[in-house]
């Protein structure tokens, strides 16, 4: 730590290393008991229990510039997202709602593929959970708005549909990296809304 005109610099050795150990701890509550019906949950393990990082990695969490005492700064997302990868790799797992009529009630999962600025190829792979609902499963450009009173969506990019318990794999290439979003909702309309989980794991490579 170097000081500067009332101010400090924060500053890691760059020839440093840093074992860094995840840690997932059992999930003891959810409200339909997901987390002992679903085997996902069930066995939600950290995908590496200890890694080593080069120290860059953490520089993403310190200021770039002297900075005074007390004032707050925005870090890099890069580093963080690194860090979240040894727990479960580009991995979502939620809740999605069967419609009822006259309303659609969408989960929206936002997918960031700005890193890849020479495009790539975008692979979801989801499982369904074994609930009393189908699911579809929507991809679509990120400033696409998700209607309550639509049924399809228009201007969809693909889209995959799957019954409680299956697995399903949506794949997509790109040619310049961009925000998308990923429109999770139960197929059938029913008289009193159902509800489901999915499993969602996401990853990109470049072309």
């Amino acid at each position: 730590m170097k000081t500067s005109d009332n101010k400090i610099i924060l500053s890691l050795d760059s020839d440093a290393e840093v074992s860094v150990k995840g840690f997932i701890a059992p999930i003891e509550y959810t409200q339909y008991n997901f987390h002992v019906d679903w085997d996902t949950l069930a066995n939600l393990r950290v995908a590496e229990p200890e890694k080593q990082y080069p120290t860059s990695i953490f520089c993403d969490f310190l200021p770039q510039a002297a900075i005074s005492i007390g004032v707050p700064w925005e870090i890099k997302h890069a580093g963080a997202l690194e860090l979240l990868k040894q727990l479960h790799p580009q991995t979502v797992v939620d809740v999605f709602r069967g419609p009822t009529v006259g309303h659609q009630d969408w989960t929206v999962v936002v997918i960031d593929t700005t890193a890849f600025g020479n495009g790539g190829i975008l692979t979801i792979d989801v499982e369904i959970g074994r609930e009393d609902s189908e699911a579809a499963f929507y991809l679509l450009d990120g400033d696409k708005e998700l209607s309550t009173e639509e049924t399809v969506p228009k201007d969809k990019i693909t889209w995959v549909w799957g019954e409680p318990g299956d697995t399903r794999q949506i794949e997509h290439g790109f040619d310049k990296g961009q925000l998308f979003k990923l429109g999770v909702i139960g197929v059938w309309v029913k008289d009193e809304p159902c509800i489901n989980a999915f499993h969602a794991k996401i990853s990109v490579v470049e072309k």
